[in-house]
């Protein structure tokens, strides 16, 4: 008998086979990602400043690299986005906090040829800790710092208006300079201003810039508005109690709190000083400055003086506070008024025209606010709605601006809404957001009148002509006095925007809290609302890291151009630290201010 031909043998043998066949598939078994016995679980997540998500793990053996997968929102799905170095134990990924609320990450271990998993985890939490915690250089009392916010549309700079911050220093300083430091601590000059400039680097994020006046004089108050442009290489401030009375005489002050405007350039990280710009014909408490606008290349320059006197004629004084908006254009290194504008049909005592400015990307398309309007409709020809509000829509045809090409009011306009008081535009002008913070709804439908001063957002879409009202927005919990809509910013695309609700009382913290809980009272909330189509919805609520009452969360905010970068300002804070990341847990230094990124 051969052995082979044995039954009992044979099945012997097709049992041992069939069991190395069975270990074989189950060793290469799975999407490809594994080989091997895979190491223990080890990934760790911390949640660190500013926006970091920071990934730890203990490091394997025989490892030629690591893989970090992300799904983002828990529906999407893994991919991987961050190829790693063999014998690394950490890695610092750089996130939209509020896109990143319910995502989860992966990471693997390249062993043997295959992927190995290294572990689970999920982002869970307020997120309070990831959040960017900016305070001035040099802070201190009452000193306002974010009073005023601007993000570049790159989201990598960001300038913070302190306007009654009190140094006496002039001019651009820099880290590093000699006497940088010095330049900040002398307070001989109050409410004099300044501006603080930030950049995100290779390191993160960091101060770049401490900015003065170059005729900085008390209580001028300097950086109480500042825009960027795109890439964040100019800078535009506004003064509005500047005293000089032009530009080729910047240091004397005879045309009290006639304003002016200044505009600083970068050049690699060095800021300089550039243009003080003033109205063509100005005049004593015009307030040229009050709020500003610059388009995205920085070369159009809106600027609103709301106690302007005039009736049309900017050489007469017959309508107190009517106000007026100006237009200058960059042709090189100088700049020239293109326009001067005032309402087209009826120009009104203490209307404040141009209470909120806002201009498309190409500087061809400006939203003019008006919260101050009493019409009821046809382009303010009545006073039947005292401070309903409107906006107007300015648009450029070469280097000509005509006449409003639209006048807009609420679908629900009432007296005292203070429909205009801010107002952003998308990048191509087509997409426009108003807010009312003194409208009175409950929501959903506009009318219903329930609760007092809660506030409002209206949007509205241009196309064949015409601007429509495609949504009427509120908070998610409207409380009475939250003026929901003192600030708004509209993402370049128009479909993301942040809205401030500065009055808001809920204690909580970071992203995605309790709105409904009313027991830190003027605190602050911004909403932020997102459009996968047609229409708005609230995305985020969203809160200081560090929550107290009064400190006025959301008094300004700005988006980056993608959305995906927020600043809000809340210029009643009280913390004493400095810089960035500083300890957010005391209040020793009263209405300082602070700004938080997400």
């Amino acid at each position: 008998m051969k052995l082979s031909h044995s039954p009992r043998i044979q099945n012997f043998l097709w049992s041992i086979l069939h069991l190395v066949l069975i270990l074989g598939l189950c060793s290469c078994a799975g999407d490809g990602r594994t080989g091997g016995n895979p190491p223990s679980p080890t990934l760790q997540l911390e949640f660190r400043q500013v926006n970091i998500f920071h990934f730890t793990w203990t490091d394997v053996s025989n490892e030629t690299a690591y893989r970090l997968l992300e799904d983002p929102d828990g529906q999407s799905g893994y991919s991987v986005i961050a190829t790693i170095d063999a014998d690394t134990t950490f890695y610092d990924l750089y996130v939209p906090l509020p896109d990143r609320i319910n995502a989860s990450y992966i990471l693997e271990a390249l062993r043997n040829g295959f992927y190995q998993s290294m572990g689970e985890v999920f982002v869970t939490g307020s997120l309070a800790d990831a959040v960017g915690y900016f305070k001035a250089s040099n802070t201190g009392e009452y000193d306002g710092f974010g009073v005023s916010v601007a993000l570049s549309g790159d989201g990598r700079t960001l300038a913070v208006g302190a306007p009654y911050e009190s140094s006496a220093a002039t001019g651009a300083w820099h880290p590093g300079d000699p006497g940088y430091s010095g330049s900040q601590m002398d307070n001989s000059a109050p409410a004099s201003g300044a501006v603080y400039i930030f950049a995100y680097t290779i390191s993160g994020w960091e101060q770049e810039a401490y900015l003065k006046a170059w005729n900085a004089e008390s209580f001028d108050e300097f950086g109480g508005q500042v825009a960027l442009s795109y890439y964040g290489d100019t800078l535009a401030v506004g003064a509005m109690y500047e005293d000089s009375g032009s530009t080729g005489g910047e240091d004397d002050n005879s045309m009290p709190d006639s304003g002016a405007v200044y505009i600083f350039t970068r050049a690699g990280n060095s800021w300089a000083p550039g243009s003080l710009i003033k109205a063509f014909l100005q005049d004593e408490g015009d307030r040229f400055g009050e709020r500003l606008a610059l388009s995205g290349d920085g070369n159009t320059l809106a600027v609103s003086a709301m106690r302007e006197d005039s009736a049309g004629n900017p050489i007469d004084n017959s309508v107190p506070d009517s106000g007026a908006v100006y237009l200058f254009f960059r042709d090189g290194l100088d700049w020239q008024q293109q326009a001067y504008l005032k309402p087209p049909l009826d120009v009104d005592i203490n209307d404040q025209f141009g209470s909120s400015l806002a201009l498309s990307e190409d500087g061809g398309v400006l939203a003019v606010g008006n919260d101050f309007n009493d019409s009821e409709s046809s382009f303010g020809q009545d006073n039947a709605l005292p401070d309903s509000g409107a906006v107007f829509v300015f648009t450029r045809t070469g280097n000509t601006w005509g006449n409003a090409a639209a006048f807009i009011k609420a679908s629900n306009a009432e007296s005292m809404d203070y429909f205009g008081f801010s107002v952003s535009l998308s990048a191509d002008g087509n997409t426009l957001a108003v807010g009312a913070p003194g409208e009175d709804g409950n929501g959903p439908g506009a009318g219903n009148e329930a609760v007092v001063d809660s506030g409002a957002v209206y949007v509205f879409e241009y196309s064949s002509g015409l601007w429509t009202q495609k949504d009427y927005l509120k908070a998610s919990s409207a409380g009475t006095g939250d003026a929901f809509g003192s600030s708004v910013s509209l993402s370049g695309d128009g479909v993301s925007l942040a809205v401030g609700a500065p009055f808001e009382d809920s204690w909580d913290i970071g992203i995605g809290g309790d709105s409904s809980d009313d027991s830190a009272e003027d605190s602050g909330a911004v909403y932020l609302f997102y459009r996968p189509d047609r229409n708005f919805f609230v995305y985020s609520y969203i809160k200081a890291s560090n929550t107290e009452p009064l400190d006025v969360f959301g008094h300004a905010v700005d988006l980056s151009w993608d959305g995906l970068t927020l600043a809000a300002g809340a210029p009643d804070e009280e913390s004493n630290a400095t810089g960035i990341g500083g300890d957010a847990d005391n209040n020793l230094a009263s209405y300082s201010g602070a700004v938080y990124l997400y």
